[in-house]
């Protein structure tokens, strides 16, 4: 049972970070540079777009920007790194505080 816990703790991660994503991708200004061959932002473009959004507590929607993206990679690559359920709810309630924050702004 706990290899099939940590399978849905690993996918929970990475689905809360790419939802995110997908949100500010959206979001991103039309002045903004994508990478190369690329329409649309890389990952560390994601805070730029946190900063043009306005009336949002800045500093702690990267904050938990941070810590899903650093869970989707751990989720993602980190090969024999566990990631339990608490922490996988952990981000999603960070997934769920950018959608309040940020959704309809």
């Amino acid at each position: 049972m706990e290899k099939r816990t940590n399978v849905c703790s690993r996918a929970l991660c990475s689905r809360a970070y790419y939802a995110v994503y997908a949100l500010l991708a959206a979001r991103a200004p039309s002045s903004m540079t994508f990478p190369l061959g690329r329409n649309n932002p890389g990952h560390h473009q994601m805070q730029a777009i946190v900063d043009q959004v306005r009336g949002v507590p800045k500093h702690e929607l990267k904050r938990a920007l941070s810590r899903l993206r650093m869970a989707r990679v751990t989720a993602d690559y980190g090969v024999g790194l566990a990631i339990t359920p608490n922490v996988a709810r952990q981000r999603l309630r960070d997934c769920a505080y950018i959608f309040r924050e940020i959704a309809g702004r």
